[in-house]
């Protein structure tokens, strides 16, 4: 994306593929001057669940009925905390990350216009 000037803006990749991120935004981040809005459901037409619905499809997968502590944290609406509870536990550690990779997975043939 140009800048101002026309010129190419120079960015930060952090994923292979990812989004470049703008230099001006890491420093607007920096000083303290950004502010990022984030909402809930823009991947729903796609099929993907929101943060508790990907919890639920985990733990299904996996076949992991949540501990009572899981569940407190849930019904709170911490579901980082949840998901970090459940990877302390679970054998072997990258099951976790592996059916959070499968419950997200989109192929190329989906509509990505709102992303």
């Amino acid at each position: 994306m140009p800048n101002e000037s026309g010129a190419a803006a120079i960015g930060v990749q952090w994923t292979k593929g990812g989004p470049s991120i703008p230099v001006e935004v890491l420093q607007a981040h920096e000083e303290g001057d950004l502010v990022i809005f984030c909402g809930a459901g823009v991947s729903c037409p796609l099929g993907l669940p929101l943060f508790n619905g990907l919890i639920e499809r985990v733990c299904e997968r996996l076949g992991w009925p949540m501990k009572d502590d899981e569940r407190l944290e849930f019904d709170r609406g911490h579901y980082d905390v949840v998901l970090g509870l459940i990877e302390q536990r679970i054998v072997p550690k990258d099951r976790l990350r592996k059916a959070v990779r499968e419950v997200l997975y989109l192929n190329d043939t989906q509509e990505f216009a709102t992303h």
